[in-house]
Formats: structure tokens, C-alpha cells, sequence
């Protein structure tokens, strides 16, 4: 709000392009702000409260960004959340692994059965 409103003192043609590189900035820092990919990252409404707890209230006639999410809040949550997959992946390539191994463990037991069973039969 600050800045938006330091822009607002600004002569009309200098105003013009610092509103239009302040939205660039904007889209670029909050999550579903530029409307282009439609993915909009909303904060939590514990979060939300307490923000608007500091901040005051929103004043008419500006946008409320304070309801979306900053991108890297995003991507630090989409992180934990790849890391908690990658190691189900691994607990799962494990279990696998395993099972494999005890597959493979019956077939020779088969194949040296067999060939115990046909060394008896030839005899």
C-alpha cells in the first residue's frame, strides 16, 4: 500500500509506468495475481486474520493481495510436499525390492527342485 500510494504522488506519465511495472512485480511475487494460469494460492484463514491484524484495514479502491500467497510460500510448500512423495517412492522401491528378491529366491528353489526331482527320476 505504501508504495502503491508513493506511485500515486508520481506525475501522470511517470505514474503510468510505475503502476504497470508495480503490477509486474506483483504477478511476479503473489501467487494467481496475474490471472494468466488461473492458480491461485489462498493463505490459510488463521493467516489471513492475523495479517489483517497488523496491517489494519484494506483501504477502498486497491487490490487485496493480502489473501494470496507469495510464490516462493507456495513453492516452499510444494518442496515438503515432493520430498514426502520422493520418500513413499523410495519406501515403496524398497518393499518392491524386496519382493522381487523373494520371487526370484522361489524360482530357484523351483528350478533346483526340479532338477533334484529329474536326477531322481533318471536314476
Amino acid at each position: 500500500d505504501l508504495l502503491r500510494e508513493v506511485v500515486d504522488t508520481l506525475p501522470v506519465p511517470i505514474r503510468q509506468i510505475a503502476s504497470d511495472i508495480l503490477q509486474h512485480v506483483e504477478c511476479a511475487i503473489y501467487s494467481g495475481n496475474d490471472g494468466n494460469d488461473g492458480h491461485v494460492e489462498r493463505l490459510p484463514k488463521a493467516e489471513k486474520e492475523q495479517l489483517a491484524e497488523v496491517l489494519g484495514p484494506r483501504r477502498p479502491g486497491r487490490g487485496d493481495l493480502s489473501e494470496l500467497q507469495p510464490w516462493f510460500a507456495v513453492v516452499r510448500r510444494q518442496q515438503a510436499t515432493l520430498e514426502r512423495m520422493e520418500q513413499h517412492v523410495a519406501e515403496m522401491q524398497g518393499v518392491v525390492d524386496f519382493h522381487l528378491g523373494r520371487r526370484k529366491s522361489v524360482l530357484d528353489f523351483i528350478v533346483r527342485l526340479q532338477g533334484q526331482e529329474r536326477f531322481i527320476l533318471q536314476q
